[in-house]
């Protein structure tokens, strides 16, 4: 992980809910996370702003919410070069517990790296 990452935006919490959820997508894919030598870095942008939809959600649903987006940017140690980036949309509503957040955090980690690897990293 990079250390320069934008978390300015994230709150704690969502910060470490996305690194575990980028960790567990490379895992899957078989990449390990190393501080030792790492291969690359990955830098996480994300940010939201307040907004206000009149979409009919139910009597007990805020109509405030935030809306989001997550993009993670890898970069080569050696060439310290971007190889690969992408992004997604994530809206997280006030009201929700935890384990909703955490399901956000997973979908988009997961939209995100469907397509990573990008290819040889030689």
């Amino acid at each position: 992980w990079h250390p320069e990452s934008a978390y300015s935006k994230i709150n704690q919490l969502d910060a470490v809910r996305i690194r575990n959820a980028v960790d567990y997508q490379l895992k899957t894919r078989g990449i390990e996370n190393s501080s030792a030598s790492p291969d690359f870095l990955i830098i996480v942008y994300g940010g939201a702003r307040r907004e206000y939809t009149t979409r009919w959600r139910g009597w007990e649903d805020e109509l405030w919410f935030e809306q989001g987006r997550l993009k993670l940017v890898f970069f080569d140690t050696k060439s310290n070069e971007v190889f690969w980036w992408a992004e997604t949309r994530a809206d997280v509503f006030y009201n929700m517990d935890p384990k909703e957040k955490n399901q956000v955090v997973d979908d988009a980690v997961r939209r995100i790296m469907a397509k990573f690897p990008p290819g040889s990293l030689e």
